[in-house]
This record gives C-alpha cells, structure tokens and sequence, in this order.
C-alpha cells in the first residue's frame, strides 16, 4: 500500500512539473508578460510574403504581440488577412501604419505598426475586431524583376542617346590612341611645372671608330660647317619612322643635338686620323678649305625591319669658296630593338660606316686643289729661261 502511494505522489509531481515548465514557455513567448491581449485584423490587398503564424508584432520597434493566423479573404481572393494577438495597451490608431519588415537581408518577417493619431484611437467593441490596412510586401525575386524591367525601361527609352555616348567614348578614345605621344608630352610638361617627379633621361653617345691613319699632309685649316637640317631633326632625342612617314621621339637622349652632334663627331674622326686641323664650328677660325654638311637621315625605322638610317650629303669647298666635290653618304645597320641601348647600338654601326667613307673620300677632295698662288713662285723656272734674259 505504501508503494503505491509513493508511485501517486512521484506521478503527480512531474505532472506538475509538466505543467510549470508548459507555463514557463507561454510566459517567454509573450515577452514575460501576462497582461490582456486584444485581438486586431490585418488586411493586406495583395500578397504577405514571408508571413506565417507566431511572427513579431511590433509597435514603433516594440514587440506588442505576435501573429495568430493567417488566411485568404474568401469575398476578395487577392487579399490576405493576418489575426494579431496584441497588447490591450498598445496605442493603435485608425491611421497606424502596417507593414512587413525582415530581419537582415533573409531574416524572419514581423509586423511593423507604426505612427498614429491618438485622436483616432481603435475601439474593440463587439465579438469582431478592428481592421486595419496593411501594404503588400513582394520577394526579393520580385523585387529584382521590378528593378530589372524599370532598368530596361530606361534603356529603351534613351537607347539613341546611349548610342550617341557610346559613338561618342569611341571616337574620344580613338583621338586618345591616335594623340597619345602628345598626351605623354602634355603630361609631362604639367607634372614638371608642378614640381612632381622627374626620371632621369637615358643619355647616350655616338661613338667614334678607329680609322686608318691618313696619308701625311701639309698643314691645312679644315673646317666641319655647322650641318643643316630638317627641323625635326634639330633635337636631342632618337627619333623612330614607322614606315608610313610619321616619324616620332622616343626616351632615348643624345648628349647633344643631332646636328651638333654629327659636327662634333666627324671632326673627332679626322683628327684621329691625321687630319690634325679638321676643327669644327666655333673653333674652325679662318680655314683653308670646308666641308659642308646635310643631314637627310638620322633615326630607326622600323620596316621592314628595326635598322638605323643614316643619310648625310657632304660638299667641299675649296680655297676660292667653289664647290670641289660632293657626295652622299648612305648606311644601314640592323637594330635589336627600336628604342634604348639595342637602337644607339645600331646607329653607332651606321655612323662608324659612313665615317670610314667619309675620311678617304676629303682625302682624295684635297689632292684636287690646286697648290696655292704663292707656292708657284717657290718652283724652279722652265729650261731655257736664263737665255731669255
């Protein structure tokens, strides 16, 4: 008899027990809160999606309640409507606002009322609640199918506009490719006025070969004229053609201008050679004899293939001033690269082949002057003249 006692006493112990935790859960799920509930209608004209029964009512981010039940209108099969179970408490006015609001961007979806006139408060009168209007909410996918057709809208709607820009962009880039030597140079030329930072030009040097030495001559003042030349020419930089007669810059610097450069170099190849009195320029003073100087050709071109062109047109003047000879002077040398040490390589072979050219040939213009008009009185007389007298 005591065992069985015992058993209705344990037995009704977890029923109780049961029975405290059932409650416990009620009492969390209504916010720790026991007060009276009143029931409110949500009428949505349209879908609810995401809504289901047990999600959060809130009033202005408070939660008030939860959702009870969610059904169709059976006289309007478009609408939805939405039972609340809410606070007795809660401010809700005839013009509170209702709408569907997500918790992150794929969270739960509540109920958000919100605003309100206190002058319009709801009145729970009778068996049927209060009805309130809520907007119709629409899924992501929907959202971006709406987003989408208002885009394609757009897009029909000013497609000739958007074909003028597009013509317009490719035109500007074309300009843009067709300038950019130009543009480099613009930008440059800004960002050393503002100071910015500069790169240090590579500079090279036409290199002087070793000629064989020259027959032994009297002393005679050679000059080397200051050459002329086209004025593209006159800068320090290599220049490129492309073979379809642009010829450009490149980074390359020669260490002085091309004509300058040429005039300085020639007469370092005479003197070496023996020509002691070839000077140049400034230093030349009063010279017996010159040589004058063209320069048609100076730069990489690139077809077929990277060579260096070298053209130079050269006159000598006699003692009178009057043309002796002329001659031009034409070499090729193949380059590796057209720009940087591969190209001032090349044009140092092109150089040192006209140089060995060069030199022999106002050798040979020098034996074709004629002595000068004192040097006949040094000459011995013709047979014969001592008779005469």
């Amino acid at each position: 008899m005591e065992t069985r006692v015992r058993y209705v006493i344990t037995g009704l112990f977890a029923l109780v027990t049961l029975l405290a935790g059932i409650f416990f859960l009620l009492w969390l799920q209504n916010a720790g809160s026991l007060r009276a509930r009143r029931e409110l209608v949500l009428q949505f004209d349209g879908p609810a999606t995401g809504l289901r029964a047990g999600a959060t009512v809130t009033f202005n981010g408070i939660r008030i309640g939860e959702v009870t039940r969610i059904s169709f209108d059976e006289t309007k099969p478009s609408a939805v409507t939405a039972r609340l179970s809410i606070q007795s408490n809660a401010p809700i006015s005839q013009d509170t606002q209702a709408d569907l609001d997500t918790q992150g961007i794929v969270g739960d979806v509540q109920v958000a009322l919100y605003g309100g006139t206190p002058a319009q408060r709801l009145q729970w009168r009778g068996p049927n609640p209060p009805v309130i209007n809520a907007r119709a909410s629409r899924s992501l996918a929907q959202e971006a199918r709406a987003a989408l057709s208002e885009l394609r809208s757009v897009v029909t709607d000013n497609a000739e506009p958007l074909r003028d820009v597009i013509a317009n962009v490719d035109a500007f880039s074309t300009a843009l490719a067709r300038n950019s030597g130009r543009v480099d140079n613009i930008l440059a030329g800004l960002e050393k006025m503002t100071g910015g930072k500069q790169e240090t030009p590579r500079i090279f040097d036409l290199t002087v070969p070793s000629l064989p030495a020259l027959p032994a001559r009297e002393p005679l003042q050679l000059s080397i004229a200051d050459p002329s030349a086209l004025v593209m020419y006159d800068t320090q930089k290599l220049l490129v053609a492309d073979g379809a007669g642009e010829i450009s810059p490149t980074s390359l610097q020669w260490s002085d201008t091309i004509p300058k450069l040429v005039q300085r170099k020639l007469a370092q190849a005479l003197d070496q050679a023996g020509l002691r009195y070839a000077s140049a320029g400034a230093d030349a003073g009063t010279a017996d004899v010159s040589v004058q100087t063209e320069i048609r050709a100076f730069q990489i071109s690139k077809k077929p293939e990277p060579h260096a062109q070298i053209t130079l047109a050269l006159r000598f003047a006699g003692r009178d001033g009057k043309i002796v000879d002329a001659k031009v002077f034409d070499a090729q040398a193949p380059a590796a690269s057209d720009d940087g040490p591969p190209a001032a390589e090349a044009m140092n072979m092109a150089f040192a082949k006209i140089l060995t050219e060069i030199a022999p040939w106002i050798v040979d213009a020098l034996d074709k002057q004629p002595p000068p008009a004192g040097d006949a009185l040094d000459k011995e007389p013709p047979p014969g003249a001592d008779d005469m007298k």
